[in-house]
């Protein structure tokens, strides 16, 4: 049971991390919902992200699209 516990807690820090991570940086899920002027869409379809975090360095695509064919990082 004390293990299950701490698997929980351990699991609950990693999820937020992750969170905090994404925050700001993936607009929305819904590919065609992508706005073309501000977001890139991810080459799944299934993410939004900002065109200020394509290139920077960092995944913010699932697939790594999102830094793929870069000529430089930011």
């Amino acid at each position: 049971m004390r293990c299950a516990f701490i698997f929980l807690i351990a699991l609950l820090f990693v999820s937020q991390a992750l969170s905090a991570k994404t925050a700001g940086r993936v607009a929305h899920a819904g590919g065609p919902l992508c706005n073309p002027g501000t977001e890139f869409t991810c080459v799944d379809g299934y993410l939004c992200v900002l065109r200020e975090y394509v290139c920077d360095g960092e995944q913010d695509c699932y697939d790594n699209s999102d830094e793929l064919y870069c000529s430089r990082k930011k």
